[in-house]
């Protein structure tokens, strides 16, 4: 297994609404109208876990839409369709809309061990380590490719 990179992922929000919702904990108090994922997306399963975590479930939430990909998320929470919605950051800033980081997503590689050798996949590693693709990150917000390329898990050692 070989480390990739990680991105925030979180509460998207509206701006305006931003300073009520700076204790993640008390989000689920007040009355949103949430804007969903389609069911089976990553968003969506990272949003029923913290759910969980604070003793709800997606079915307690007022959800007045469903959106089959982030921006489209941001999109209805940018108009004024929806107050809040799970996403990554990068959308949320891209959107000019506030955000709250609750999940750290890793992206990582699992592979033969002859796979990592090959020249397209360490390409692949220089690309995503270049001065480039960091600033990159940097300007899309919620990016981290610190230790890419890093060997997590080899099975044979």
């Amino acid at each position: 297994m070989v480390h990739g990179y990680t991105r925030q992922q979180g509460l998207i929000v509206r701006p305006d609404m931003l300073h009520r919702c700076q204790e993640a904990d008390k989000v689920l108090s007040l009355a949103w109208r949430w804007v969903n994922r389609q069911e089976g997306a990553g968003s969506q399963q990272h949003l029923a876990h913290w759910l969980k975590t604070q003793g709800a479930e997606i079915e307690d939430l007022t959800s007045t839409l469903t959106a089959y990909s982030e921006r489209e998320l941001a999109g209805y929470i940018a108009r004024g369709d929806a107050d809040i919605g799970f996403g990554c950051q990068s959308v949320a800033l891209e959107s000019g809309l506030g955000f709250i980081p609750l999940v750290t997503e890793s992206f990582d590689f699992v592979m033969p061990q002859s796979i990592y050798f090959r020249r397209q996949l360490q390409q692949l590693f220089s690309m995503l380590t270049s001065p480039q693709t960091r600033q990159l990150a940097l300007m899309l917000g919620g990016y981290d490719l610190t230790d890419c390329g890093k060997l997590l898990w080899n099975p044979s050692k």
